[in-house]
């Protein structure tokens, strides 16, 4: 419910209607295929990606990127450098997941496929954001509009593109029919597993820690290094500005009824800000924050619904308001903390610009010294105990897995474990955003019958599903692609 919060339309109800299985399918494509390699990239500041001409719009970006953190959910709790590793994975999924929803829309036009004004008006009047009492209401969907400044023809083309990408899925999905041989061979190649330890090599930090301040002065004493550093300052003012942000916790009731209302009118008079977390555990009707007692981390303006955020932000920390009717039901909010973070002039951030520009430029020099060093056992261990790297467990993966998920690699990730006699060290390094992955694998068995190592990368590789083929399109069409990304949504 928090996701469903941040606006109407954006919950995983609306993701799940509107984009069907697109949005699951899309996040299974970890590898960032395409993006970058063919292009110098755009600048406009209106425009995160071209693909093959057609722009994709920077507020598309910011509002999918949005979907994405809420998914991901609050990052109170993690270290600054495990906020900014999420953050930027988060980014290059965004960037990535409408890179290859464009190039299937194209692909999708191409053949024949589109959308009807039946399917989108049906969709669109069964979005539960939009009902009142269970009907269709137009003042919720205009609501809706005016929060995403959009108008219904913008806003209903782009059900329309997600409406053909589904279609297209489905039919490539559906029509792939296997037979009991393949059957048989996917039950042997699910109990197949390997055990595995890798090394995460994340490029940003180790970049910024050989970036002495010495390096930074020299890079300052240049003229032309000063005046990029002030232009990415200017491309980038929003992240300096004063930013008001607010942690609170909420009890939901769900629904408009008079019985909603006194539910939630009967909990207040129990409620005080010490029992709080523990009556919204017992009381709450949002699953999403009922069992961390109600808690919705911290967030800032634009971020959540228009009710709730005018009672939460003009709430004394320490209070309690409500109840609050949003199109969700009714609330009640309890205000921990309120505060701004300070605004930061350039001369506070120059330096630290400047260090951020010097470590891009040794990033793929790092990632060199590990693809050379992987040859040899001798080499990798003298390279990691320079970075002060070591091996880290990694479990188990099956045959059957398309993705290393905790990684964020794809079935390259799996591919390098199977391939790689047990006991040895992959003879590669791969990539994911900002992390590169070295691969030792440990042991490779099955759970049912025994088969070599050969057998059984024979056959995790020879047969694909219905999604296998369409990620192998989506990763060609990309290959011969025009694409460019505007590398400041990519900080």
């Amino acid at each position: 419910m928090f996701e469903k919060m941040r606006k109407p339309g954006r919950g995983r109800d609306f993701k799940k209607i509107i984009n069907y299985s697109i949005f699951g399918f899309m996040c299974l494509l970890f590898a960032f295929i395409g993006l970058g390699n063919n292009g110098t990239g755009v600048s406009g500041a209106g425009t995160a990606a071209t693909v093959n001409g057609t722009v994709i719009a920077a507020r598309d970006f910011q509002q999918r990127l949005r979907d994405y953190e809420n998914q991901e959910g609050s990052t109170h709790g993690l270290s600054d450098a495990q906020r900014q590793d999420q953050v930027k994975q988060t980014e290059l999924r965004t960037m990535q997941q409408l890179v290859h929803m464009e190039l299937l829309y194209q692909a999708a036009i191409k053949t024949g496929v589109f959308p009807t004004v039946g399917a989108i008006r049906d969709l669109i009047v069964n979005v539960p954001a939009f009902q009142n009492n269970g009907r269709f209401d137009r003042q919720y969907y205009q609501r809706f509009l005016d929060s995403e400044q959009t108008s219904a023809g913008d806003f209903e083309g782009k059900i329309g593109h997600d409406i053909v990408i589904d279609q297209l899925n489905k039919m490539i999905v559906d029509a792939w029919a296997p037979s009991g041989l393949v059957d048989g061979l996917t039950d042997e190649v699910h109990n197949t597993k390997a055990d595995f330890s890798y090394v995460k090599i994340d490029t940003n930090q180790l970049a910024q820690s050989i970036v002495s301040e010495a390096d930074v002065t020299a890079f300052l004493a240049k003229p032309g290094n000063q005046a990029r550093v002030k232009a990415d300052y200017q491309s980038n003012i929003q992240d300096y500005q004063p930013k008001e942000m607010i942690h609170a916790r909420h009890i939901l009731i769900k629904g408009d009824s008079p019985a909603a209302l006194a539910k939630i009118k009967s909990i207040q008079k129990k409620l005080t800000a010490r029992n709080f977390a523990a009556l919204a555990k017992k009381y709450s009707e949002d699953e999403g924050t009922k069992l961390k007692g109600g808690d919705l981390g911290t967030f800032g303006r634009n971020t959540m619904v228009k009710e709730f955020e005018d009672a939460a932000f003009s709430a004394k920390p320490g209070t309690i308001v409500g109840p609050v009717k949003s199109p969700f039901g009714y609330h009640l909010i309890l205000v921990e903390s309120h505060t701004t973070n300070p605004a930061k002039p350039y001369a506070q951030v120059e330096r630290e610009i400047a260090r951020k520009m010097i470590g891009e430029t040794k990033k793929d020099q790092i990632v060199g010294e590990f693809t050379s060093a992987v040859k040899s056992e001798a080499a990798t261990s003298a390279v990691l105990a320079k970075y002060h790297l070591k091996w880290q467990n990694g479990g188990s993966v099956s045959g059957s897995d398309s993705y290393i998920a905790k990684l964020g690699l794809g079935d390259e990730g799996v591919i390098a474990v199977f391939s790689t006699p047990p006991g040895h060290i992959y003879g590669d390094v791969l990539r994911s955003g900002q992390n590169a992955y070295l691969f030792q694998t440990i042991k490779v068995y099955t759970q049912q019958q025994k088969s070599s190592a050969n057998d059984q990368m024979a056959s995790f590789r020879k047969y694909e599903n219905g999604n296998d083929i369409l990620q192998l399109w989506v990763t060609d069409l990309a290959k011969t692609a025009t694409i460019h990304v505007n590398q400041l949504f990519l900080k």
